[in-house]
């Protein structure tokens, strides 16, 4: 019998903070395409992108004077980016020559002919999945539609796709109540399953490649717990 395969692709924004839509700028897209064989179990990744926006070519300029120059959110900078500056030149200087763009249009059209590549590689069933309702996958489709392509909320043939949120996910897999407040004890059933969805190399790094990675795998792991409660007998 031919395995039933599924599959999940996540998607991850770096930005210079949260006003997009003024002087802020989202410079860094990562997805990853997971394949779920339903009838094993297995999984693997048959896809991944980045994508960046060269703020600082070859990061050549310091960091500081860049969100200064830019007018980009300081407290973004002080709070958050300045600790993680060898990441900021990673994106920089190692993202391929032709996944680094100069303006936004460029970058739009690279990511929609992505899109468009793993809907014909994996069909146009594929699930996409976020660890953000608001504003990641928002401003993607802002991005996209900005340019004239399909939002990233359909797919090509112009119907909404299949999404899904990871924490809703999540909460169903642990017994979290949506509307609660999650306990200590909750929080820590998180993290030990949230560190145990990734495979072994694989973290959080905020390179938004591997974010986006690490979203899919979680999700993957955290369905696999809610598929296997719904297939259990209901116990009154």
């Amino acid at each position: 019998m031919q395995s039933e395969l599924k599959f999940v692709q996540a998607w991850d924004i770096e930005t210079t903070g949260q006003r997009l839509q003024g002087a802020d700028k989202m410079f860094a897209v990562g997805s990853a395409t997971l394949e779920v064989d339903m009838s094993t179990g297995a999984v693997r990744q048959v896809a991944s992108g980045r994508w960046v926006l060269e703020i600082n070519p070859n990061a050549s300029k310091p960091w500081a004077h860049v969100w200064a120059e830019g007018g980009y959110d300081q407290r973004c900078w002080t709070e958050f980016w300045s600790k993680h500056a060898d990441i900021l030149d990673k994106l920089m200087k190692d993202t391929p020559a032709g996944r680094r763009f100069n303006d936004d249009a460029a970058m739009a059209a690279s990511i929609a002919e992505h899109i468009a590549w793993t809907e014909k590689a994996f069909g146009d069933g594929i699930v996409r999945v976020y660890d953000t309702i608001g504003f990641d996958v928002t401003e993607i489709g802002n991005l996209l539609e900005r340019h004239g392509h399909p939002s990233i909320f359909l797919v090509r043939k112009g119907w909404p796709c299949a999404t899904s949120y990871l924490d809703d996910v999540r909460r169903a897999a642990l017994d979290i109540d949506p509307l609660g407040t999650t306990t200590a004890a909750q929080r820590e059933l998180r993290r030990q399953h949230d560190a145990a969805a990734l495979p072994a190399g694989l973290s959080h790094t905020h390179d938004p490649a591997d974010d986006a990675a690490s979203i899919a795998w979680k999700w993957v792991h955290y369905r696999g717990i809610v598929a296997a409660k719904l297939a259990s007998p209901v116990r009154n």
